[in-house]
């Protein structure tokens, strides 16, 4: 069943949207949000959900190296990770990564 009132969460880096995204993550009963097995693996995760994340558990560290939270395939990711898999790895950070490349 897919709820027809979508919620988007939106802000600027470091305002607190990721904190807001896992918080309304823990409400399973009115929210769906994509694991970092989905949005690592967007072509394909809905047929390999079942068996992928077994089979790579041993490649994912326990904690993200930039701030030493929690990582596993089942937490909930946001989706800009996807969006740069599916778009040839053209991040709309790369401007701000990369300034003196203008042409992003």
């Amino acid at each position: 069943y897919m709820n027809p009132r979508v919620v988007f969460v939106l802000g600027q880096p470091r305002s607190g949207t990721t904190h807001i995204h896992n918080l309304l993550s823990q409400d399973k009963e009115r929210f769906a949000v994509a694991t970092t097995f989905d949005v690592g693996f967007p072509s394909s995760f809905l047929w390999t959900a079942g068996w992928l994340p077994f089979l790579l558990q041993g490649l994912l560290s326990e904690t993200r190296p930039m701030d030493n939270m929690r990582l596993s395939w089942e937490l909930p990711q946001e989706d800009e990770l996807a969006t740069n898999q599916l778009s040839g790895g053209v991040s709309p950070y790369a401007a701000i990564s990369f300034l003196r490349r203008e042409a992003w």
